[in-house]
């Protein structure tokens, strides 16, 4: 995406990249993964990632298929920097277990690259990546919809990441909602799946990017969200809650397909 800073000094126009998810599992040289596309990297003026794996050597006996992926801490540094990546989003569905997010975030400030989306307790979990490069301040705020219902969440005195709840009911369809939709009186319609954004989770995200918004020239809301290709209704109603509270752009991400992008009051939605 190109932005405008809203309140930069410099009002020449800035690249921002982002990228999908991130996986660095299995690799054992670090410039394989960002090799083809380094040169149109190094165009941007601030690229953040979702970063799909900690940095951290989990112990010999941990089930890696069960639970998390990881790479070595050195090799992970290492792509991350080749590939010149500012910050990345932490909140999502395999960086799971303290220990390994607690360790993978002690790497990613070693070697200066900004996060958010977990931490040691729910506040620093909440917290922006700030990003100033090129004359530009840009903060991002990552959540996590899609995470494991145990020992996943940050709590208030308890690591883990941010997220922001979704629910789901299924509704016996009584009117005729879409054209493929058969009427209902035939036996074996299948429900009407609805979803909504937790209120609460909702206004504390919106609260934090309100926050957010004075202290830098661009905000960008980050969520890991989704099932497949279809965008969910609680999807948009993050995501026009996010810019109504002041983000400039939504950068959504985890369903691993290309989804619609939309313009809402002027600003972009990147679903998938």
């Amino acid at each position: 995406m190109r932005a405008e800073p809203e309140n930069a000094k410099d009002t020449m126009s800035k690249r921002i990249l982002l990228t999908g998810d991130v996986n660095l599992m299995n690799v054992t040289d670090p410039e394989v993964p960002f090799r083809l596309v380094r040169d149109e990297f190094r165009k941007a003026d601030v690229i953040f990632s979702n970063l799909e794996c900690c940095l951290f050597d989990p112990p010999k006996a941990h089930d890696d298929v069960a639970e998390g992926f990881f790479i070595t801490p050195k090799i992970g540094a290492e792509s991350l920097r080749f590939a010149g990546i500012h910050g990345v989003g932490l909140a999502n569905n395999v960086n799971y277990g303290s220990e390994a997010i607690l360790t993978s975030i002690g790497n990613l400030d070693a070697i200066g690259v900004a996060h958010s989306g977990a931490g040691a307790n729910l506040a620093s979990a909440c917290a922006p990546a700030m990003i100033e490069r090129s004359g530009i301040r840009v903060g991002i705020l990552q959540r996590s919809s899609v995470y494991w219902p145990t020992n996943h969440e940050a709590g208030k005195h308890t690591p883990g990441i941010a997220v922001l709840r979704g629910h789901t009911a299924y509704q016996v369809p009584e009117h005729r909602a879409r054209p493929e939709i058969p009427p209902m009186n035939r036996p074996g319609i299948p429900p009407t799946i609805l979803t909504w954004a937790d209120p609460k989770y909702l206004e504390t995200f919106t609260s934090d990017i309100r926050a957010l918004r004075p202290k830098v020239d661009l905000v960008i809301a980050s969520c890991h969200w989704g099932l497949a290709g279809e965008v969910l209704d609680y999807m948009k109603q993050i995501a026009h809650a996010a810019i109504d509270a002041g983000a400039d752009a939504v950068f959504g991400h985890g369903p691993h397909y290309s989804l619609p992008v939309e313009i809402y009051n002027g600003k972009p939605i990147f679903y998938g």
